[in-house]
């Protein structure tokens, strides 16, 4: 599953359904907002139907964008460290393109612990 925005970027997953466990998100979500009359309204998004879960997920991943969010900001470490060399890619391609613009970068490696970590010496 990738997004669309980041094309080279993807949660490697073998059917749809494994994505939901490389970017968590609620499966439920109400949103408040106004309709075009400037008038209250709340929308029930999600539920135990699986399309509707997935438009409640659809509408997070694009609220996110409004918000700056892009969808590694919200990869597990594991789905990171398999995308680490085409997000440093990105991200290098964007400071090139763009200087001086502020960047947040994607966090570093996390050192390996307990069984099977290399000891310090």
């Amino acid at each position: 599953m990738e997004c669309c925005s980041i094309k080279s970027i993807e949660a490697k997953a073998a059917h749809w359904h494994q994505h939901l466990d490389a970017c968590p998100r609620p499966r439920d979500v109400v949103v408040h907002a106004q309709n075009e009359k400037g008038e209250p309204i709340s929308l029930n998004l999600g539920g135990s139907d699986i399309d509707q879960a997935w438009i409640s997920r659809i509408f997070q991943h694009e609220y996110d964008h409004l918000q700056g969010v892009l969808f590694h900001d919200r990869m597990r470490p594991n789905v990171i460290e398999s995308n680490r060399k085409q997000l440093v890619a990105l991200e290098e391609a964007f400071i090139s393109a763009n200087p001086g613009v502020p960047v947040k970068r994607i966090p570093p490696p996390k050192a390996a612990k307990g069984f099977g970590a290399m000891a310090k010496r």
